[in-house]
């Protein structure tokens, strides 16, 4: 028996562990065959192309980019024979070229010194650029992928800016930055690190094949786990013109300058160049995700021409094999493919083997179901290493506008091109793409003159769930990293609303704070709808919105409860209307109050136009429960967004409300304590209190016997009650004394003696509670000091609450002096705390104070003001959580302009005794860089304007970066400013030299880490 049960168990461990292994198997086999999506784009192409968007339009308008060679590149003119057996000469006289300056860089933004920059390949910073744009077109911000499993994998091959460094430079100007700048392996490496990204990160070599043979490495490594995202493509650029002597060479340039794919008339291709980054990830996280998916990626393959007619020939049967296995890979038949995008090269040789291989693939099909051949080089022209990726960001933007673009220079068919054997068309007009099954799907092809070759396979993009609901008002956050940036930013924003009206403000907004790094310029704008946004544009944000400088400190968040005074009828209403969790907050508290009172609050606060309803609001008995039940459904709601204080402060009442949120007291019993308090107060008999503009010092003297100082709310404002009688008499004194003193619209002297008959019942309730330490920091205004845990937790600290005078001041200005910078937020209703906060602020750069709710009482007034909130908040470095603000809406990104670089020239310099047909540009260095490259690198002596620390550290860095010492930023970093640890190590030895202080490399880029604070500790030295 005890056998039979052993054997029953080890069967039962068995069957277990293999569930559990065909559960692994499975989710492997999901990985493997998963979708990829891709979610964002950045390019540069030929005509102008500066975007997807720019991209697009060329295609649809069916521009033919191909231009003459820039005269910056080379002398043309020089080395152009119209004859194609000249030696050494170059018969075509035109190309795919960029209509950019690309010798012009913003180093800046990316922490690369000026003198890094001159060195550094054009390809490289067009990488940097481009990778940023598509990383701002999915809607992600790049501070969000530092640190993570990111992988960047890039087609490149061109070697043209070294060769130049070469033959321009002397031997000494061959340094690290040359052998990093240049180097294509740095390439792929220099993104990982700006991003701070750690998954896998290679260059990729493949020749013409390079950008989609990299894109089909960051598929497999997204599969398998590898990486969570990838960075894909490719670049070329042509900067010399070595590559085009030998192509010319071989004839394998069209004489014409035009690549004509499929048509008779083709005789070769016309070199060009471009680049092109896509962010991919699984379709199940882009979905998670809520990324904006313009095409998936159902497989991709990649091999070689092995053994062929050459080792630069193209192989029929390879092809085939390779768009056989693709299909295969993503459990396709042939006819499922409506669109192939070619390689399409235009040489005589190249297009009848790849449609031949097409033909043997997908052969005859249905008359009415033609496969629709295409090739974006009869555009731009064969962008060599990033012609793959050209290729395929145009098939990604056909799939989402449904349109296939048409075919340029095709006019005869090319009689070798085995047309007889497939069903296919080469569209000569832009056509509607509506698929016989349904499902748009398309294949890219590109193959290598190395005999690598890749095809893709891509499919439409699944359909989005579309919810219209969204806040009244958005907030639009901008920011850059120089003021100068911010104004083009705004201006782009303004322009591109002009052209894009009917686009969703709420994505706008969604875009702007969730897929945008947060730079120091910051301004925001606060609207309902286009025209809002434009009008506060036009008001440089007055009328909606606000404008600062980012110090980069984040500043402490305080939240401040006022007391009471401030219920109005209404109070809250549209914020309860349309945010859930105040709803929902709000719900709970008037279900606890239920218990104890007679009434619903929430009819009594948010029924307007009821009389009744608003006198009960004037009476303490409902006052307090009103006012606390608010303060903490929108304490709650903040907290929902991810915002979280450091401390809390609350007014009289508004302590209560920050006590629960803290966690002295449940929810419940924080209203049980509050239900009681009102009820004591209001069986008290009524009292007065008045406002008197004076120091709590001149009040004292003048005070009756019956009267009590009931709040301290500013240094010159404080707030005295007692009886009617001794009331008047107090305000007759003030008037004859020409003191300020207005009457409250109260019920209650509070604060006074007058209260004292309820405290020892309500000492009572407090005793019949739990009371637990903070668990936020509360600063006490029954003290105007920190909330001990043995006051918190003690029933006589909460009872004498009632009596002690408010002194709000005295806990502002500790929370003022003890926090270099900090926010004070105000949760509750009007501005009242606000106003008090700010006459303690007052001149100072580093604290500010804004209120949740409006006092206007317009329309939406409250709503509006909650999202304005939200904005000052970012702009001085208190940011949401914004999955959490948008979890009950469903936004996408949209395209929005991306960053406005501001470049400058960088090149290499220009030897006056060049006189060969090789010249390259004529332009000289950047002005400052040629300056800093005279200078001595030993530092000269300061003038006497420049005898400070911080004078000359800053001349010290300046000679180090190639820059003027005026443009040194004393606050950034030195990692940001463009010192790498080489210049670091250089650094701290000129410190060493000048000073003669021992920095090392690790206190410069921990301790001491910008100019300022290395001054202050070379001062105190």
């Amino acid at each position: 028996m005890e056998t039979a049960k052993k054997d029953i168990s080890l069967l039962k461990r068995a069957y277990l562990k293999i569930e559990e292994l065909e559960a692994r198997l499975q989710d492997v086999n999901q990985r493997t065959d998963e979708a990829i999506a891709v979610v964002g784009m950045g390019c540069r192409f030929p005509g102008g192309v500066r975007n997807p968007e720019s991209y697009w339009k060329l295609l649809l308008d069916g521009k033919d980019a191909i231009d003459p060679i820039p005269s910056d590149r080379w002398d043309a003119p020089a080395l152009h024979d119209p004859k194609s057996d000249t030696m050494g000469k170059i018969y075509v006289d035109c190309g795919g070229f960029l209509r950019e300056d690309i010798s012009r860089f913003d180093p800046h933004f990316f922490g690369i010194s000026q003198r890094e920059a001159v060195a550094l390949d054009p390809q490289q910073r067009m990488l940097l650029e481009t990778t940023w744009e598509a990383i701002e077109h999915a809607g992600i911000n790049p501070d969000t992928l530092s640190g993570s499993r990111t992988g960047v994998f890039l087609g490149i091959a061109s070697t043209d800016y070294k060769q130049l460094v070469v033959k321009e430079r002397n031997a000494e100007d061959f340094n690290l930055y040359y052998l990093t700048g240049n180097a294509l392996s740095t390439a792929s490496g220099r993104l990982s690190y700006f991003l701070g990204l750690n998954g896998p990160s290679m260059t990729v070599d493949t020749a013409c094949s390079a950008s989609l043979t990299a894109v089909h490495l960051s598929c497999q490594s997204l599969r398998t786990g590898e990486c969570e995202i990838a960075l894909a493509g490719g670049v070329n650029l042509v900067l010399s013109p070595e590559d085009l002597v030998s192509y010319c060479s071989a004839t394998m340039l069209s004489p014409t300058g035009r690549c004509k794919s499929f048509d008779s008339a083709a005789d070769g291709f016309i070199l060009s160049e471009g680049c092109g980054i896509i962010l991919l990830k699984r379709l199940s996280k882009a979905v998670k995700d809520g990324d904006t998916i313009y095409a998936i990626i159902r497989s991709s393959q990649v091999n070689q021409d092995g053994a062929s007619n050459g080792l630069t020939a193209p192989n029929s049967p390879a092809q085939q094999k390779l768009i056989s296995d693709a299909l295969n890979m993503a459990k396709l038949s042939p006819s499922d493919i409506g669109y192939i995008e070619a390689h399409g090269s235009g040489t005589p040789l190249g297009d009848p083997i790849e449609v031949q291989a097409l033909a043997s693939v997908f052969g005859k099909r249905d008359s009415d179901d033609p496969l629709i051949l295409g090739c974006v080089k009869t555009n731009i022209g064969h962008c060599a290493a990033a012609a793959g990726i050209a290729g395929l960001i145009k098939t990604i933007l056909a799939l989402h506008y449904k349109k296939i673009p048409r075919n340029l220079h095709f006019k005869n068919p090319n009689p070798m091109i085995p047309w007889d054997d497939i069903t296919a068309i080469v569209p000569t007009e832009t056509m509607n793409w509506n698929p016989k099954k349904g499902t748009r799907r398309a294949g890219v092809s590109s193959f290598g003159v190395s005999g690598t070759n890749a095809h893709i396979i891509l499919e439409e993009a699944p359909s989005d769930e579309i919810d219209t609901f969204s806040r009244k008002w958005k907030m639009l956050p901008l920011s850059a990293k120089t003021e100068t940036a911010l104004v083009s930013m705004i201006q782009d924003l303004n322009t591109w609303m002009e052209q894009h009206s009917d686009t969703s403000l709420a994505d706008v907004a969604y875009t702007l704070q969730t897929g945008r790094k947060s730079h120091k310029y910051r301004c925001f704008f606060v609207g309902r709808n286009t025209d809002d946004i434009k009008a506060a544009i036009l008001s440089n944000g007055e009328t909606s919105g606000g404008r600062d400088v980012y110090t980069g400190k984040t500043p402490k968040l305080f939240f401040v409860f006022p007391g009471q005074g401030t219920q109005y009828p209404g109070m809250g209403a549209e914020i309860y209307e349309h945010e859930p969790v105040f709803r929902r907050e709000f719900d709970r508290c008037a279900e606890s109050f239920e218990k104890s009172m007679d009434e619903d609050i929430r009819r009594l606060v948010f029924t307007q136009g009821d009389s009744i309803a608003a006198e009960k609001l004037k009476d303490t008995y409902y006052a307090q429960p009103i006012i606390f039940s608010l303060e903490y459904a929108l304490g709650r709601l903040w907290q929902s967004w991810g915002v979280e204080p450091a401390a809390l402060v609350g007014h009289s009442i508004g302590e209560f409300a920050a006590a629960c949120i803290s966690g002295i007291m449940t929810l419940e019993d924080g209203a049980f304590l509050v239900a009681a308090r009102s009820r004591l107060m209001h069986s008290l008999p009524a009292g007065a209190m008045v406002s008197v503009r004076s120091l709590e010092s001149d009040i004292l003297p003048k005070l009756l016997p019956e009267l009590s100082i009931a709040a301290v709310n500013s240094p010159g404002l404080c707030v005295v009650s007692g009886p009617f009688d001794a009331i008047d008499a107090f305000k007759a004194h003030c008037e004859a004394e020409d003191i300020v003193c207005r009457p409250l619209h109260t019920s209650h002297a509070f604060h006074s003696a007058m209260v004292e008959p309820a405290l020892p019942d309500f000492e009572e309730k407090a005793r019949s509670i739990k009371l637990s330490p903070p668990k936020i920091p509360i600063m006490s205004t029954a003290t105007g000091s920190w909330l001990g845990s043995d006051q918190a937790t003690d029933p006589q600290y909460w009872t004498k609450h009632m009596r002690l005078t408010v002194r709000f001041s005295d806990a502002i200005k500790q929370l003022i002096d003890e926090s270099s910078s900090g926010f004070f937020l105000e949760v509750g209703s009007r501005a009242t705390s606000t106003t008090l906060v700010r006459q303690q602020i007052r001149g100072s750069l580093n604290h500010w104070a804004i209120n949740s709710m409006s006092s206007t009482g317009e329309p939406d007034a409250d709503l509006r003001q909650l999202i304005m909130a939200t904005g000052f908040l970012w702009l001085h470095g208190v940011t949401l959580d914004q999955s959490l603000f948008y979890r009950n809406e469903k936004r996408f990104h949209v395209t929005l302009p991306t960053y406005p670089f501001e470049r400058q020239q960088y090149w290499i310099n220009q030897s006056t005794d060049v006189s060969s047909a090789f010249r390259t540009r004529t332009d000289k260095l950047n002005p400052v860089i040629e300056a800093s490259e005279k200078i001595n690198e030993s530092i000269v002596s300061p003038s006497p304007s420049e005898n400070t620390v911080d004078e000359k550290l800053k001349k010290i860095i300046a000679v180090a970066l190639g820059c003027a010492p005026g443009s040194i930023d004393t606050t950034a970093t030195f990692l940001n400013l463009g010192v790498d640890s080489l210049l670091m190590r250089q650094f701290s030895q000129q410190i060493k030299t000048e000073f003669g202080i021992n920095i090392t490399v690790r206190q410069l880029m921990r301790e001491y880490s910008t100019i300022s604070k290395l001054s202050s500790y070379i001062n105190q030295k």
